[in-house]
């Protein structure tokens, strides 16, 4: 599942954003999602910007689970190719949520300059926005579940081990007990 999401992922994101955009060409309501869309980035963008702020901090924990995974995790069995796609989807994400933020408090200056190129700048940090966001939610979401279902089997070894220690341990004292 790994491989699917990390060979074809963003072709297949690029697809529905393209179908989307299209659909809304043949259906004629382009100009109502340009609308909705200037007003969450440019006219209103303080939830985009609690999004984007948010999203740093995930992916500054995420960059700490990809530095200081032990070794019986399951980031630390992934190979160093594996390991550097994870970290250039953070990477991308991180970035994606810093311009986000940094190009809020200049929206106004930009928007002058720039008028319709500055919206579809932004959008094109916001399609690496929200594309990164599901890549990255996907792919840990199965490395967590991963690291989940390994640490629950070894308790459950551990548990076995440890019963089978204390009838050791019981039967070795039975032993003892009858020999003295």
């Amino acid at each position: 599942m790994l491989k699917i999401i990390d060979k074809h992922f963003w072709i297949i994101y690029s697809a529905i954003i393209i179908v989307i955009i299209i659909s809304s060409l043949v259906l004629g309501s382009l100009e109502k999602i340009y609308c909705w869309f200037f007003d969450i980035v440019y006219k209103d963008n303080t939830n985009l910007v609690t999004i984007s702020t948010v999203f740093i901090g995930i992916y500054f924990s995420l960059y700490s689970t990809l530095t200081t995974s032990n070794s019986s995790s399951f980031v630390s069995k992934l190979s160093f190719k594996e390991i550097k796609k994870l970290a250039a989807m953070v990477n991308i994400g991180f970035l994606s949520s810093f311009i986000i933020v940094l190009t809020s408090f200049v929206n106004v200056i930009f928007y002058s300059l720039f008028n319709v190129f500055y919206i579809a700048f932004l959008f094109t940090v916001c399609f690496f926005l929200w594309g990164s966001a599901i890549q990255v939610a996907l792919y840990y979401t199965f490395l967590f579940r991963n690291d989940i279902n390994n640490k629950y089997n070894s308790i459950q070894k551990e548990e076995r081990n440890e019963v089978l220690d204390n009838e050791l341990r019981k039967k070795l004292k039975q032993f003892l007990d009858r020999e003295l």
